[in-house]
């Protein structure tokens, strides 16, 4: 429960922890009786931290799924995780957010390898290169480019 306290885990998080200190068995029956009260639901855990790491850390999906694979959630949740947070908060949204707050805290980019390191930015936050373009378009033809380096 103390652990618990700290933060919300998902049940293989929790599970890993739990292994240090106790058997199999015992593990078992302490997370069938967490589950049973309540206090275990991954699908929920999912969906808050997915909902947080797009409106609170502008990242997109991709990313997103690979934080939550990193928490031990099953894969067969993760999409309609994903889906449910994509209804909220659609991921083109985001992207045009984190453009956005990237450019006020830095400035617009004047150069091609200013304009580089914009688009890597956004793809590392985990949008696809396609939609990251789409939403640059507008600088790349400030710039006169066609293509990014």
């Amino acid at each position: 429960m103390r652990l618990l306290a700290i933060r919300d885990h998902s049940e293989a998080e929790l599970a890993r922890k739990l292994f240090r200190h106790g058997s199999s068995a015992e593990v078992q029956a302490v997370l069938a009786d967490l589950r049973a009260r309540g206090y275990l639901n991954d699908q929920a855990l999912g969906y808050r931290r997915a909902l947080y790491l797009r409106t609170r850390k502008l990242i997109g999906n991709q990313r997103i799924a690979h934080e939550l694979q990193r928490l031990g959630l099953d894969a067969k949740i993760i999409g309609p995780i994903l889906d449910q947070v994509e209804d909220e908060v659609p991921e083109a949204v985001s992207l045009q957010e984190a453009v956005r707050a990237r450019v006020a805290k830095s400035k617009l980019p004047r150069t091609r390898a200013e304009l580089k390191r914009l688009f890597d930015f956004a793809v590392r936050l985990g949008y696809p290169p396609a939609a990251v373009r789409e939403v640059l378009e507008p600088f790349f033809a400030a710039l006169g480019s066609g293509e990014a380096d």
